[in-house]
């Protein structure tokens, strides 16, 4: 898909085309998710996923949608700190980590319930409601 998406972008462009940013696929609800500190932390845990299990195809099409940078993703020491998880075992995705706390009651220091937070407009909402 992304390498149709990149021809019909070099024909219509011609040479100039590699100067153009990748994130040219990102729409305006996606450029929102990132603007976000905690959008960002989601996009690029889920890219740490896709990673994980060598999802390329998939990171492909996400890292520019998402507008992420290509050469510079967040540590997942960065996002682990960021996040208060302690346990540093590295042999699952931190996705699933998270997934694994909050289904087992456990939660990281200094975090709070999703009963703590209602934010006054949602930030990742589609404007095709």
């Amino acid at each position: 898909m992304i390498r149709v998406l990149e021809k019909e972008r070099k024909q219509s462009y011609g040479r100039s085309s590699k100067y153009l940013k990748q994130s040219e696929l990102a729409t305006t609800v996606t450029k929102k998710v990132v603007s976000n500190e905690d959008g960002l932390l989601c996009a690029e845990i889920i890219r740490e996923f896709l990673q994980f299990y060598r999802m390329e195809h998939t990171l492909h099409v996400f890292v520019p949608e998402m507008s992420l940078s290509e050469d510079f993703p967040k540590p997942r020491l960065a996002m682990e700190k960021e996040i208060g998880m302690t346990d540093k075992d590295s042999s699952k995705p931190l996705l699933l980590k998270l997934i694994e706390m909050v289904k087992f009651g456990a939660r990281p220091a200094g975090t709070f319930q999703s009963t703590d937070y209602s934010p006054s407009e949602p930030i990742y909402h589609s404007d095709k409601q």
